[in-house]
């Protein structure tokens, strides 16, 4: 009976904790290989990078970050931890940077980067495969475009047709008058002035 008893309170611990591992879902391990978008702030400036990371026959990896001002850095070091790369960059300059990121499984990368003299926020974006840097700035700015002519609304896409609406009204009101005037002083300019005025409309 007490067996059954201990066997019966181990299945209940057991259990339960064997449902809960099979219910959590770990995150997708990191692969770091590809091209990347990034946007690096550097001497306090905001600054556009390509990212491109290979994989050696060793196992390690190597790369470069490039921008057209601020030359080519190549990855010296690349360290993967969980979904966080760690790197180490030999600048132009001759001066190492270091930069660390944390990966999300949508290729978003949030982190910093430093060497000496300088540092700041890192951040950018896997881009998927046959994609490029320049390619992905274009259709962010079409779709940032978009979204302000969306925000923009009806309201700004009427505003034509109402001032042509306004400016139609005005030009009607100042003919009538002018009409009522003219019909006052001159029937000769009163006639021209009717004419005009149904020209006009």
């Amino acid at each position: 009976m007490r067996i059954r008893l201990l066997a019966a309170l181990a299945l209940a611990v057991v259990i339960p904790a064997a449902a809960r591992a099979q219910g959590e879902t770990k995150p997708a391990a990191l692969d770091p290989v590809g091209k990347y978008a990034v946007q690096a702030v550097v001497q306090g400036q905001a600054a556009d990078f390509e990212m491109v990371i290979e994989k050696k026959d060793d196992g390690s990896y190597t790369g470069t970050l490039a921008n057209p001002n601020f030359g080519t850095s190549v990855i010296s070091s690349l360290k993967i931890e969980g979904r966080t790369m760690k790197l180490v960059l030999a600048t132009p300059q001759g001066i190492e940077a270091v930069a660390e990121c944390t990966v999300a499984e949508d290729g978003t990368f949030d982190g910093s980067w430093s060497m000496q003299g300088d540092g700041g926020k890192m951040t950018g974006k896997k881009l998927p495969q046959g994609v490029s840097c320049q390619r992905n700035k274009r259709d962010n700015r079409k779709t940032t475009e978009r979204q302000q002519r969306d925000n923009r609304g009806p309201a700004h896409e009427s505003a034509g047709p109402r001032l042509l609406s306004f400016c139609c009204l005005s030009v009607v009101s100042l003919l009538s008058l002018s009409h009522s005037c003219l019909a006052i002083s001159s029937p000769g300019l009163m006639n021209w002035s009717i004419a005009a005025w149904y020209c006009v409309s």
